[in-house]
């Protein structure tokens, strides 16, 4: 392959007043890619995207512990896309979008905190969505005690490459793929123990998503089609850490997750994704603050993989739960010199998380991070 990846960004910013600030840019991406494939013959595909955006800020403050802050942001985007593989549609595709974003955000003497934002999306090829999002969060009367809860709709469109770019004559794509949607919500509390030496975390969330793109295998190839029953996700996320001693602090974290969707035959847990994940982090200050050793134990739990190589009917497949220990450590020689180092996967542990795929095993690194300036 001779892939060719060109990315430039051009932005500007003005604070009319002290609480009013306007921000213009330009992007653009230019991508070629070119394969020779003893299989399906030579091909690649070109595209190119162009973004221009415009936001202005305005924040305003009532006496010393109200503030407010509006933002008005506005996107226009053009994007082609050519499929260069013979057999298949080599004509340029071409899709715009036209987004306007509304957010206002609240808060009161750091007790109160509120959020709220919606984004009007105007798309050539895909019904015009409004997602939106909402937060807000409380601290209780007693301090140590702050409650919190976030819900929204969330929309990612097909890609250029799922409807026009699959390889011909095995990968079909599917130029009536519609947009993917989710809703869902989140409801948490943090706790502070011990004079705030203890902090501690748990989150309940929930998400359904609509129109799930999923890839499916038969004897003609494989297609990319959206799911029309809805793939349900729920879970919980725990985590707690603590400063053990003055150069000593602990960071533990779990989430439980559960994620199904519907294959046709009713639901089944989605690939890839562990119902149980854990972590555990130590960090060790010393030598006056000037060096830092970090020990990090991770865990993944027992997942599911699909295995393509028994032909067009693909199989699932149990992925084993792993163990990894990591080590990093610095060591800052002055102000502008720091040595860096670590070792990933300590016990040189096999795994996959991709069915097929090895892993790196036992690897170390070493680096210098240098600044220059005031």
């Amino acid at each position: 392959s001779d892939p060719r990846q060109i990315y430039g960004r051009l932005q500007g910013e003005v604070e009319v007043l002290d609480d009013w600030t306007t921000r213009l840019g330009v992007g653009f991406t230019d991508t070629r890619l070119r394969t020779t494939n003893p299989f399906f013959g030579n091909g690649g595909s070109e595209g190119d995207r162009v973004k221009l955006d415009a936001q202005t800020s305005y924040a305003m403050s009532l006496g010393e512990t109200i503030d407010h802050r509006l933002t008005l942001r506005f996107e226009q985007e053009w994007t082609d896309f050519k499929n260069l593989f013979a057999g298949g549609d080599r004509s340029t595709k071409h899709n715009n979008q036209t987004s306007g974003i509304f957010e206002y955000r609240f808060s009161w003497n750091d007790r109160v905190a509120f959020a709220a934002s919606v984004r009007a999306d105007r798309n050539r090829r895909f019904s015009n969505e409004q997602p939106y999002r909402g937060e807000l969060s409380v601290k209780m009367p007693w301090d140590t005690t702050r409650l919190r809860v976030s819900g929204g709709k969330a929309v990612k469109n097909p890609g250029f490459f799922e409807l026009f770019g699959f390889t011909p004559g095995f990968f079909v794509p599917n130029s009536d793929l519609e947009a993917e949607s989710s809703k869902g919500f989140d409801v948490g509390v943090d706790q502070s123990l011990w004079e705030g030496r203890i902090q501690g975390a748990f989150t309940y969330y929930q998400s359904d998503l609509r129109n799930e793109i999923v890839t499916v295998f038969g004897p003609g190839g494989a297609t990319p089609i959206n799911i029309r029953d809805r793939s349900k996700r729920r879970g919980f996320e725990f985590e707690v850490s603590s400063q053990l001693a003055p150069n000593l602090d602990a960071h533990l974290s779990y989430t439980y997750a559960i994620a199904k969707q519907n294959n046709g035959t009713g639901y089944q847990r989605e690939v890839r994704r562990a119902r149980h994940i854990a972590s555990a982090n130590l960090g060790y200050r010393f030598f006056r603050d000037r060096a830092l050793v970090d020990v990090s134990v991770l865990y993944n739990g027992r997942q599911y993989d699909t295995d393509f190589t028994q032909g067009f009917t693909p199989v699932s497949v149990a992925l084993s739960d792993f163990t990894l220990i990591n080590i990093a450590g610095s060591f800052r020689v002055n102000d502008r010199v720091e040595l860096l180092a670590r070792i990933d996967n300590l016990l040189d542990n096999q795994y996959e998380e991709v069915f097929g795929f090895n892993t790196p095993g036992i690897g170390a690194y070493g680096g210098v991070r240098m600044r220059w300036g005031r």
